[in-house]
């Protein structure tokens, strides 16, 4: 028996319709069900706030350049290529695009995660003083494991052998485990602050390949009907 979108189905009582009660169909529940994973995904996303225009669809590819990054961004997919680097500097729309590749994957229902790179070095030195989801640990398992990291803005933190170690691993390890990343950062991987010895910016080629791409031939990036973007 099917509600006919009703959302509500009279139960069977001993074989016969039992029209003086009612009971959620499961197919609004299965909807629930999906709202309320939706709803969890999106908050354990993280994503800024006033973010939601950032959509592809939203994505003024006006130069050959923007036009390159978007259709990278567009193939990055969970069945795609594991790693993606978008390199340009400020307000060039690259932020904008790992907005956008997040909210893709939420509607497929994967988890993503996107962090801007000092508030996660920030949480990772606050988190040594706290214990259980909020420890150092979880957090480092978390970043480490979720199907999909967005690192925005790589190098706009300030280095320190710290910082990069941290940076480092959660890259080596991601990359050993096959596990998506997307990163955007405002220097060419050689020219990352304070990797001196060039381990993140080395790992980050290996992991991404040849799918690493620089924004140069466009002014400053605002959204279509001229709001503005990063």
């Amino acid at each position: 028996m099917t509600c006919r979108d009703f959302g509500f189905v009279h139960p069977l009582v001993n074989g016969e319709v039992d029209f003086t009660s009612s009971v959620t169909c499961v197919c609004r529940k299965t909807e629930d069900n999906r709202k309320k994973k939706a709803q969890f995904l999106l908050k354990y996303c993280q994503l800024p706030e006033d973010t939601e225009s950032r959509t592809f669809a939203n994505f003024d590819a006006y130069t050959p350049d923007l036009q390159v990054a978007l259709a990278a961004a567009l193939a990055f997919t969970p069945d795609g290529k594991k790693c993606l680097v978008l390199i340009s500097k400020v307000d060039k729309g690259k932020s904008h695009l790992a907005i956008a590749v997040c909210r893709e994957w939420l509607k497929l229902e994967m988890a993503a995660r996107y962090v801007f790179v000092p508030y996660l070095l920030d949480e990772l030195r606050s988190a040594q003083n706290h214990e259980g989801d909020e420890s150092y640990f979880a957090m480092m398992n978390l970043y480490q494991n979720v199907p999909l990291l967005v690192l925005d803005d790589i190098g706009a933190e300030k280095p320190t052998p710290w910082t990069q170690e941290k940076l480092t691993t959660i890259v080596h390890m991601r990359w050993e485990k096959g596990l998506h990343t997307m990163v955007t950062t405002n220097k060419p991987l050689d020219q990352i602050p304070g990797d001196d010895e060039g381990r993140l910016g080395s790992r980050l080629r290996r992991y991404a390949g040849d799918n690493i791409y620089a924004i140069e031939d466009c002014g400053e990036y605002s959204l279509k009907g001229g709001k503005d973007g990063h």
